[in-house]
Formats: structure tokens, sequence, C-alpha cells
């Protein structure tokens, strides 16, 4: 049979194991519960970046072929504008020489030159024109990709915080100081505290 003076030592060593041992255990399972957290919230964040870069990015190419196909159809445009030209000048050129079948020299020769250079300016405006639709498409074209650029790094990606798990010193050293404070309680068991002998002695 156990002193009284032991058996307290006992119970309060053994409650002060429960405790820390609790106390542990909590601090554990908050830490993975945490820890937890974060991966569902880097997944997520994960997730989240891929299907918006794969936006940015579908829409970038819809928006380059968009632009690809009217460039397309501005030097088709183009085209069918300088066959035109060519054909009216053949025409008047025809039309001249049929209407002069005898004429000739100087008068003929300035006629056909002016056409000549109807005929060249005509084609020149029309190369022009598409040369400024090309580099507005081109300029247009990069901008659909900065956009994209900027789209896709906008969405930062998620950063864990560290995360602080149970100290096994620290418990083991809480336990420690728990044991003396326990013997401490357990030897003074029964004994009166000073303060109440001095008061006594009055």
């Amino acid at each position: 049979m156990c002193e009284p003076t032991t058996a307290l030592f006992i119970t309060s060593l053994a409650i002060s194991a429960l405790a820390g041992g609790a106390q542990h255990m909590a601090a554990n399972d908050a830490a993975s519960a945490q820890k937890a957290y974060q991966e569902a919230q880097m997944r997520a964040n994960n997730e989240a970046r891929l299907q918006n870069a794969q936006n940015a990015i579908k829409e970038q190419n819809e928006q380059t072929t968009a632009e690809r196909m009217q460039q397309m159809q501005h030097e088709q445009s183009a085209a069918r504008e300088k066959q035109k030209n060519q054909a009216d000048f053949l025409q008047k050129r025809g039309t001249a020489l049929a209407s002069s079948p005898n004429a000739g020299g100087a008068s003929l020769d300035a006629l056909m030159a002016d056409y000549s250079r109807a005929y060249a300016m005509s084609n020149d405006v029309v190369d022009e024109q598409l040369k400024m639709q090309g580099v507005a498409a081109d300029t247009s074209v990069r901008g659909y990709r900065d956009r994209a650029e900027s789209r896709i790094n906008s969405q930062q990606g998620y950063i864990p915080t560290p995360v602080q798990g149970p100290n096994a010193l620290a418990a083991a050293l809480g336990f420690a100081g728990n044991a003396v404070g326990a013997y401490n309680s357990a030897t003074n068991y029964g004994r009166t505290p000073l303060f109440s002998k001095a008061a006594d002695k009055k």
C-alpha cells in the first residue's frame, strides 16, 4: 500500500503525462489539418492557373486566326482590284488603238504613256493599302500575344506558409517540469504553509 505522499505524486505525474500527451496530439492534429488545407489550396490554385492559361492561349489563337483570315481576304481583294486595273488599262489601250488605226507618232505614244502611268499608280495604291493592312494585322497579333502572356502571368501561384508541428523537446521539458511540480506538491503534502505558522504565533 502506497503512502499518501507517494500516491499523490504518482497521481499528479499520471495526470501531467495524460495532459501533456493530449496537448501533443492536439497540436499534431492541428498541424496535419493545416498542412492538408494548404495542399488542397495549392491543388486548386494550380488547376485554376492551368485553366486560365489554356483559356488565354485559346483566345489568342482564335483572335490570331481571325486576324490572318481577314488579312487573306484583304490580299484576295487587292488581287481582284489589280486585275480590274489591268483590264481597264488594256481596254483603254485597245480602244485608243482601234479608234486610230493609222495614227502614230508622239500623240499616241503620249496617250499610251498616260494609260501606263495611271495603271501603275492604281496598282501602287492597292499595294500600299495592302501593306498598311498587313502592318496593322501584325500589330494586332502581337497585341493578342502580349495580352495572353499578361493574363497568364497575372495569376500568381499559391505559396504555403510553414506549418509548425508539435515540439517533442518542449513537450518533454514540460513533462519534466510538471513532474518536479508534482514531486514538490507531494513532499509538501500535509505541511502547514509558512505564512500560516507566522499567523498562529501572533
